[in-house]
């Protein structure tokens, strides 16, 4: 438990360093991506909270298009999978919501739209649908049905996708 609150922790810095300006997320300069010709991610998204939700998304697409990654020979290829409870944030109708909470789920479709318009695929998972009590058909356009995101993510490591969790 301690652990995710540091990672948790760990990531607010990370997105106020980068709010801060574009120079400190683009100068530094990475040993992790010696080597690499291209950075492939999977992000097992599962977080519910809507203002949380839209702002590690900012930060998913951030990343996604920070210098460091797109000056790799290849470009990169992310995709977020919406799994468990998160499957609530991306559907289009959403009864009994807050006026606060409406305003982070259009903000969360914004920025669907935008990151998928830049290349990031991202799936939802109809296991999770059904045992939220969410219709599919309500999933945001940009949004691919997976059968169970389990399976889905379990392929992208198959296929050498980094895993990361968002939960």
């Amino acid at each position: 438990m301690k652990a995710h609150g540091k990672t948790f922790a760990g990531c607010f810095i990370l997105i106020a360093a980068m709010a801060l300006g574009p120079s400190l997320a683009t100068a530094a300069s990475y040993e992790a991506l010696d080597g690499l010709t291209r950075l492939e991610v999977a992000y097992d998204f599962r977080l519910d909270h809507p203002e949380k939700a839209a702002l590690f998304l900012k930060l998913i697409h951030m990343t996604y298009k920070d210098e460091s990654i797109t000056g790799l020979a290849e470009p990169p290829r992310f995709v977020v999978v919406f799994n468990g409870a998160a499957v609530r944030l991306i559907a289009e109708d959403q009864p009994g919501v807050s006026q606060e909470d409406q305003a982070h789920l259009r903000d969360i479709a914004s920025r669907i739209t935008l990151m998928a318009s830049d290349g990031i695929r991202m799936e939802g998972c109809l296991v999770a649908a059904r045992l939220f009590k969410v219709d599919p058909d309500l999933f945001l356009r940009e949004i691919e049905k997976v059968e169970n995101a389990w399976i889905s993510l379990a392929g992208y490591q198959a296929q050498k996708f980094s895993a990361m969790p968002v939960f």
